[in-house]
């Protein structure tokens, strides 16, 4: 049976005027919601100001595990960070990228303590005359991704790669369903699966109903959010034109049985208290999306 679930990240610091929340802050916030499953969002380990990118990050860990146990929350997935350069590749600056892939692999094993089930990566695209080249593309997220991959693997975490989003500068590998699947089947592992971000759908202006239908067992994440098909918005469902019913029709087709958890950015600019409201009227709306999957209409 489908949960409800948001990303710690919806109380992270956005503004100057906000309030300066640690992870353990955070997991209190998402239970004051309502919340009991979570993902840990890592984003901002690549800025380098969390207390995870501290040298003590073992025990802020051990912290942040100790304070969801309390509570009785569970971290079902994790974000850990990702490259910003465009197409998601390696840094030019080989210092950079050396902290990206070492961010990436702490938060690997930061995920491992946690006891999350399933690490969310964003797949690269290759650049220039092989940016349509499938072939390329996997070999070049190998290359990028498998001492990752093995690393989460050997630490008891799944890894879920993300279906991306077009850019106007460039077309993004995985943005289709089918070189998403031919991917991380390339893995030869039921470990290695897909996280959908029905946002990046909604802007292909993908038929989410049959791109589901073509994921099938693969999908283990599910990240929720809306937009009007332009830009990445992260909006609350049913204020932009993502179609729920053929979203939720095909969750319930496919026996997805994980969390629905909430990637938005409506509450970025609100004082603390409006976000935790915000975030308690999500899980209303949350509710209605439960209950389109069980009055799903064959097709």
């Amino acid at each position: 049976m489908m949960k409800l679930g948001m990303m710690t990240s919806a109380y992270s610091r956005k503004t100057p005027y906000d309030v300066c929340t640690s992870y353990v802050g955070q997991v209190r916030l998402c239970k004051k919601a309502g919340y009991d499953v979570l993902d840990c969002n890592m984003c901002k380990m690549i800025e380098n100001e969390t207390e995870l990118n501290r040298d003590d990050w073992e025990k802020r860990t051990e912290d942040i595990r100790e304070e969801a146990e309390k509570l009785g929350l569970t971290f079902y997935q994790s974000h850990p960070p990702f490259s910003h350069v465009i197409g998601g590749g390696p840094y030019p600056d080989q210092e950079m990228d050396d902290f990206c892939m070492e961010m990436t692999k702490r938060s690997i094993l930061i995920s491992s303590m946690l006891g999350v089930k399933w690490a969310v990566l964003h797949p690269m695209t290759v650049k220039g005359e092989m940016a349509l080249d499938r072939k390329a593309n996997i070999e070049a997220n190998h290359a990028r991704f498998d001492d990752v991959v093995e690393l989460a693997l050997r630490h008891g975490v799944g890894i879920a790669f993300e279906n991306m989003r077009d850019r106007e500068e460039m077309r993004r590998f995985s943005v289709d369903p089918a070189e998403l699947v031919e991917f991380v089947d390339s893995y030869g592992t039921d470990q290695v699966g897909i996280c959908w971000d029905t946002g990046h759908a909604n802007q292909r202006l993908v038929d989410q109903r049959r791109a589901l239908r073509l994921i099938g067992k693969r999908l283990h994440v599910v990240h929720v959010n809306d937009n009007h098909g332009g830009r990445d918005e992260h909006l609350l469902p049913f204020m932009g034109t993502v179609d729920w019913r053929q979203v939720m029709a095909a969750l319930h087709e496919i026996g997805f049985e994980g969390p629905l958890v909430y990637e938005l950015s409506v509450t970025d600019y609100m004082p603390l208290d409006m976000k935790v409201e915000m975030m308690r009227f999500a899980r209303t709306i949350g509710k209605t999306l439960l209950d389109l999957a069980d009055h799903t209409v064959a097709e």
